[in-house]
C-alpha cells in the first residue's frame, strides 16, 4: 500500500462532498453518493475514516489518495451477461 506524504496527514477532508471534490480535483471521477455507498457498514470498502465531526465522516488527503489508487484496475471488467440468441 502506498504511504501518504507527510504534508497530507494533517489535511482533513470532512464530509463526503469534500472527499468527492478532492477526488475529482485529483482526476478520479467519484461522486458523493458513491462514497456514501462504499463507506456504509454493509459494504465497507470506502476510504479509511479517521473520525467524525458531528455526523460528518473525516479522512485525510493521504488516506484518500491511497484509497483512490488502490481502486485502479489494469483491465476492463468483463460482463457476465450473455447475449440472447438471435431469433
Amino acid at each position: 500500500m502506498l504511504t501518504p506524504n507527510r504534508d497530507d496527514e494533517g489535511d482533513l477532508l470532512v464530509g463526503y462532498r469534500r472527499m468527492a471534490e478532492f477526488a475529482t480535483s485529483e482526476g478520479y471521477p467519484v461522486s458523493t453518493s458513491t462514497l456514501q455507498k462504499r463507506d456504509s457498514p454493509a459494504i465497507g470498502t470506502g476510504p479509511e475514516i479517521v473520525g467524525y465531526f458531528g455526523q460528518l465522516p473525516a479522512t485525510d488527503k493521504g488516506k484518500m489518495r491511497a484509497w483512490l489508487r488502490a481502486n485502479l484496475r489494469f483491465d476492463r471488467p468483463v460482463t457476465k451477461r450473455q447475449k440472447a440468441p438471435a431469433a
